[in-house]
């Protein structure tokens, strides 16, 4: 193995593992705002039902 194919096969080895770490990254970032989606989602039906309840409570 040449220099030039020694160099190339470095970079790609870099890429690979940067491109593994992005992979990493946003998937825990989709995750985290998977999370975050469904709390606000409970929050608001919770807030949602408990509004329809005072309500229908107070006629």
């Amino acid at each position: 193995m040449d220099e030039k194919t020694q160099s190339g096969h470095e970079l790609a080895t870099v890429s690979l593992e940067s491109h593994a770490a992005i992979v990493k990254y946003v998937s825990c970032c989709r995750f985290v705002l998977l999370v975050t989606c469904v709390n606000i989602m409970n929050c608001s039906f919770y807030f949602f039902w408990s509004t329809v309840y005072t309500l229908s409570s107070a006629k």
